[in-house]
């Protein structure tokens, strides 16, 4: 899902980098698809479409720009974060 969601933000050019922030569920997710749109950034949310999960949000890819504050507080995912289950 992550793959899909940052192919999906636009062609990749030379240079352009994946960085994988961490959030604890899915209604953190659309909470944070909600801040994105009010503040105008271009993002694409991505649905899983089978079962278990039909239509449940579990991406979101972001076209790269200026710092936003809105993912101000999401740690990168690693070691130190568990993986995000809805």
């Amino acid at each position: 899902m992550i793959c899909h969601a940052a192919g999906e933000t636009g062609p990749a050019t030379t240079g352009t980098h994946a960085v994988i922030l961490a959030i604890p569920n899915e209604q953190s997710l659309l909470q944070l698809a909600e801040r994105l749109s009010l503040k105008g950034l271009d993002f694409h949310l991505i649905h899983e479409p089978d079962a278990p999960w039909n239509g449940q949000a579990m991406a979101l890819g972001l076209r790269p720009g200026p710092r936003c504050k809105a993912l101000g507080g999401l740690p990168l995912y690693g070691k130190n974060t568990k993986g995000t289950e809805s």
